[in-house]
């Protein structure tokens, strides 16, 4: 069995330090050249080959946008079938159209490629991508943020392009009342399958408009007026502003959703006489003798629904290293994401009403030490997620991470504490990552909704599925009274995003699955299924027998019972294979497997589940133990409990997942 650090992938400070490292390079996106300005107007191709490490791929996302003419340095191209660039690190790409031999084109503006981070992956359909909206581009072009969709003249130009590229794309050609095909992509509003696939034939008519169209156009409305000679000649009616503005919303929502994670503070023994303030991790204290530390995962999904939970310690300040083990001597609080929270704004990416609710310290019987500080309010201040990776806790990491020295120091990360009555508590900095970028567009292939097949046919979304989260044997060894295992039923919906399925209102460990029905409280109301996840990519195997999809997931919550706590497909990914209920017949139940995703699709290790507060428990215990044998003693160690000892084995088990019980595929009537 693989052990707790392979198993649980638990992203501590050092790890999260390398991850820092692995992405320095650039300043921001902003370029100061002209953003209307084209390219050099050449039509030869020439593309970055994918074994060039000096490029990265990009992807500009409209939902994506296909067969977009790109230029970037030497390199000259059109964007690929899922709307990716590839460019060189550091360059500047100008996104434009124009016919294959034309001269007349339609810039849609400049913008500097840098890149997200360095990762190498196993699953290609779930790298990180530096994506690139009409917002981003706005932006540059007029020179000035958009914190909402408003009235602004950066928020009206995203929303031109944006409405300028859903027109011109196939979906505004198609016909829903025909079958979906690959030449008949009309927009589905209920799934992300869709892509703004601009063909060829309708790209040669832009020679027909008597004038270029530049960056700055878009603006206003005269990006209407210049390319009416083409709309003319192709019959394009452009969609709605409020069509246009409704999509954008959709796909900025999307691409802000994720994993958000920090850790307590790294070691800094590493970096003694280094003159680095790295502050990697959540910590602070409360202005004299006692300190706080944090770990913490939360989770946006496609739709701006959120979840979370976290743990804090808090321990008398000590000036020597053992203060980095605050979270080894000490046991934790649980810290609820409060109800009315969010975690970032999608426009701004900042924090935005980040907030927990402080529980009492677990494993304490002594009430007083308990409740000491239940009921706090836990928020993060400030704080900017910088290219989708971090917020940073300091100048000097911020230095390290975009070269630039910091200008608004708002940008970096801090949080507070305060107590029942409004008092400060603590307060800190804060250092942030994102894991588990979500794709916007997930292959129709794989994502079968009720809008892509004809009547007769069956489809996959919603799908209601049971995970079963196998404990492992030093868990169950001693006790024969202990449950081996607990099972959750779940339903990913047609739009991506996953909430439970149960048919109990409490207590969802072990309930049965609802497959979707509505279930009516003891007061009447109806129970709304809580946010677990999202799923972040879908594609098929490359012989094309298999079809995947990726999930993140969070179990955060007194109602999952042993199982609050748990993450699925965030520490280590995995992949659910739905080929067993592609071809069955309606009514049927079919059958689903998961599979670690760690080595791409030939990877046939078990798919592995890990909970947080378990696993920093074991820890604590191992720590215990080992004190114990040392010679000279750790005297700042808070005793193990025997609860403590039982938990510690319930850090990490192998996870499976198949299609609940009574649960059975559909078809369109």
């Amino acid at each position: 069995m693989r052990n707790l650090y392979q198993a649980s992938k638990f992203p501590f400070a050092l790890t999260s330090l390398c991850l820092m490292l692995s992405a320095c390079g650039g300043g921001s996106n902003s370029i100061n050249e002209d953003p209307t300005a084209g390219g050099s107007g050449g039509n030869t191709v020439v593309e970055c080959a994918s074994s060039d490490t000096t490029c990265v791929n990009l992807v500009f996302d409209d939902t994506p946008v296909v067969n977009l003419n790109y230029e970037c340095g030497k390199y000259r191209s059109v964007t690929s079938n899922t709307g990716v660039a590839r460019c060189p690190v550091d360059s500047n790409v100008t996104f434009y159209l124009k016919a294959a031999e034309g001269a007349r084109k339609i810039v849609l503006g400049t913008i500097a490629v840098k890149p997200v981070r360095n990762t190498i992956s196993s699953e290609v359909q779930d790298t990180s991508l530096i994506r690139i909206t009409t917002k981003d581009l706005a932006e540059n072009i007029t020179g000035s943020s958009i914190s909402s969709l408003d009235e602004s003249v950066a928020a009206k130009t995203a929303i031109n392009m944006s409405q300028f590229l859903q027109s011109i794309a196939r979906s505004n050609r198609a016909d829903p009342t025909k079958a979906y095909t690959s030449n008949n992509e009309f927009y589905v509003d209920t799934a992300p399958v869709n892509r703004v696939y601009i063909d060829t034939p309708v790209k040669a008519d832009i020679e027909k408009m008597t004038e270029d169209v530049t960056a700055k156009d878009f603006q206003d409305t005269t990006f209407i007026s210049k390319t009416k000679p083409w709309f003319e000649a192709q019959k394009i009616t452009l969609i709605s502003t409020a069509e246009a503005k409704r999509r954008l919303e959709k796909v900025i929502l999307a691409k802000n959703s994720g994993v958000f994670f920090a850790t307590p503070t790294l070691d800094a023994g590493l970096f003694q006489n280094t003159g680095v303030d790295l502050k990697l991790g959540v910590s602070g204290n409360n202005g004299s003798n006692t300190s706080a530390t944090v770990a913490m995962f939360a989770l946006t999904d496609r739709s701006g629904e959120h979840t979370g939970y976290g743990l804090e310690w808090i321990a008398p300040t000590s000036t020597d290293l053992t203060r980095y083990a605050i979270y080894l001597q000490n046991k934790y609080s649980k810290m609820r994401l409060a109800d009315n929270a969010n975690i970032f704004n999608p426009y701004t990416n900042r924090f935005n009403n980040f907030i927990f609710n402080i529980g009492p310290k677990a494993y304490t019987d002594d009430s007083a030490k308990a409740n000491e500080y239940k009921d706090n309010t836990f928020r993060f201040v400030n704080g900017k997620l910088i290219r989708d990776l971090a917020v940073l806790g300091s100048a000097d990491v911020y230095k390290l991470y975009s070269i630039d020295a910091i200008k608004d120091n708002s940008e970096l990360g801090t949080w507070e504490q305060k107590n029942t009555i409004g008092g400060t508590n603590f307060s800190g900095t804060a250092t942030v990552f994102k894991r588990g970028a979500v794709n916007t567009y997930l292959d129709p292939a794989v994502w079968r909704v009720k809008e892509l097949v004809s009547s007769g046919q069956t489809y996959q979304f919603p799908l209601y599925a049971t995970m079963t989260f196998n404990y492992r044997d030093e868990y169950t060894k001693d006790c024969a009274t202990c449950a081996k295992s607990a099972t959750l039923p779940v339903a990913i919906l047609a739009n991506g995003d996953i909430t439970t399925d149960v048919s109990r209102t409490t207590d969802f460990a072990n309930s049965p699955a609802a497959c979707g029905a509505e279930i009516t409280q003891s007061n009447g109301d109806i129970f709304t299924q809580k946010t677990i996840g999202t799923i972040r990519a879908a594609y098929p195997s490359t012989d094309g027998n298999d079809f995947y999809i990726s999930p993140s997931i969070i179990l955060a919550g007194e109602q999952f019972g042993a199982l609050d706590g748990s993450l699925v497909g965030i520490g280590e990914r995995i992949k659910i294979n739905l080929a067993g209920i592609r071809n069955v017949t309606a009514g049927q139940r079919g059958s689903i497997n998961a599979t670690s995703a760690e080595l791409g699709d030939s990877d046939t290790n078990p798919a592995i589940w890990a909970n947080t507060y378990n696993s920093y428990t074991r820890l604590r215990v191992e720590y215990a133990a080992a004190n114990a044998e040392a010679e000279t003693k750790d005297d700042k160690l808070e005793p193990v409990t025997d609860a403590e000892k039982r938990a510690a084995n319930l850090d990490y088990g192998t996870l499976q997942v198949n299609t609940s019980l009574g649960c059975t595929v559909q078809k369109r009537q």
